[in-house]
């Protein structure tokens, strides 16, 4: 971006210096001034001439309208083709190997190993115990008591009296003051709320059961007694009255055989009948009532302490202590005492005797059969299956991408163009440097567009 800023500034400043007028051809610079345009001003004045001394006017600055071109990023979306490589997975058939065990069944000479018992004669030692009778000195252990003097010490015990310290312990009371607290009742009087309640008069309707005489039955002398009405205004079943309305004053259709009809009967009704009944309603009120509080109290009092107290005095106490005695005894002693006599004794050898006898034997002996063997062996089968296999497919797609490209542009701007200004005729001589400095004509203009910072360009 920084390289396309450059290109079109370029661009800006060439076409601003070919748009230049032959007078603007010379530009003043703020830094070396403005230069005459004629030959007289490029080399110095001669000695016999007379150099410029009347100073050039003041340089005037007007904007004119001057069509430039500028160049502007533009956005646009476009389709292109783009190769994009996708994965494709599919079934393909392949062989493998797998290894299987084969069994077969064949005969082979095998050798086996049978256990055949036999009888053998052998012989062994024993040993036999013997046992003989000799005489043989034999030392004996006797006890033998004896008396024999000792002497031995007892401790005996001595009583003496003596001075000891002795410590009592004496009640001593004296009075202490003490804080206690006591509860005492404190009764006031507060505002409770109190519920009572209160019997209020309330009309209710209900429905009840009214029996009443009417003319006789029916012509027809066995037909029964009309039926009382179901229910009343509260639903209460009527089969209640029924049988007191079929007996009461000997109705009709009461009995099993065929009668004369009496000539009142007795009917059944129900009608609502209103009555007071008392209600009982809560109601709250605001009372004052005593209310009693334990309130404690610290009050001060004095009590009696009793306390021991240690008294020391000396005081003649018997003492026991225990006095070794020597003292002098007889006792019995036991002493063993050997001594060798002749006894009979039996004695026991061990001899060893050989024997024979007959064992049983167990030997193994080989043979070989003919029997059917089992044989595994490993076969490599081939097989055929299907694996999945992806593959990348390479196919073109449309897509849509976003591309950016500078756009020339023209557009009017307003660029300042300083006039130059005409040099006075010489009225009187100047220095040197002045005269470096004059000129017939001149041009100058600072700045290339209203929106671009100030700045000079001098020829």
């Amino acid at each position: 971006m920084g390289e396309v800023m450059k290109r079109i500034f370029g661009l800006m400043l060439g076409a601003a210096l070919l748009a230049a007028t032959p007078a603007q051809a010379h530009f003043c610079s703020l830094l070396k001034g403005c230069k005459s345009t004629t030959p007289a001003c490029e080399a110095p004045a001669a000695a016999s001439e007379t150099p410029c001394v009347t100073p050039a006017p003041a340089p005037v600055t007007t904007y004119v309208d001057q069509e430039v071109t500028t160049y502007e990023t533009v956005t646009e979306k476009k389709k292109i083709k783009v190769t994009v490589q996708k994965p494709v997975t599919k079934q393909v058939p392949y062989e493998y190997t797998v290894n299987e065990l084969v069994s077969k069944t064949e005969k082979k000479p095998v050798t086996v190993h049978k256990q055949v018992w036999s009888d053998e004669a052998f012989t062994y030692t024993v040993n036999e115990l013997v046992s003989k009778t000799e005489k043989k000195p034999v030392t004996v252990h006797k006890q033998v008591w004896s008396d024999e003097a000792f002497t031995y010490t007892v401790n005996e015990v001595v009583a003496s009296k003596e001075m000891r310290p002795v410590t009592t312990y004496t009640t001593v009371t004296e009075q202490v003051p003490y804080t206690y607290t006591e509860y005492q009742s404190v009764t006031s009087m507060e505002k409770r709320m109190q519920t009572t309640y209160v019997c209020v008069p309330k009309t209710i309707t209900q429905c009840v059961p009214v029996v009443k005489m009417v003319a006789a039955c029916p012509t027809d002398d066995c037909a029964p007694a009309p039926a009382p009405a179901a229910t009343c205004g509260h639903g209460h079943s009527a089969k209640l009255f029924g049988h007191f309305a079929s007996k009461c004053f000997g109705g009709c259709g009461t009995s099993t055989s065929c009668s004369p009809a009496p000539a009142m009967t007795c009917v059944t009704e129900y009608q609502n009948v209103s009555k007071t009944v008392m209600e009982r309603v809560a109601q709250t009120t605001e009372v004052t009532v005593p209310v009693t509080k334990c309130v404690p109290v610290v009050k001060n009092g004095t009590r009696t302490v009793s306390k021991s107290v240690p008294v020391t005095t000396q005081q003649e106490v018997t003492v026991h202590k225990c006095v070794p005695v020597q003292k002098t005894g007889t006792r019995k002693v036991c002493k063993v005492v050997a001594e060798t006599v002749m006894q009979d004794v039996t004695t026991t050898e061990c001899v060893a005797v050989q024997k024979t006898g007959t064992r049983k034997v167990c030997k193994v002996v080989a043979e070989t059969v003919q029997q059917d063997v089992t044989t595994t062996e490993c076969v490599a089968v081939k097989k055929t299956g299907m694996k999945t296999v992806t593959e990348c497919v390479t196919s073109e797609e449309e897509r849509e991408v976003t591309e950016t490209k500078q756009v020339p542009v023209k557009k009017m701007v307003k660029v300042a163009v300083t006039t130059g200004c005409e040099s006075a005729s010489c009225a009187s001589p100047a220095s040197s440097s002045e005269a470096k400095s004059c000129g017939t004509k001149k041009s100058c203009f600072s700045g290339l567009f209203s929106h671009v910072k100030h700045f000079s360009i001098c020829k």
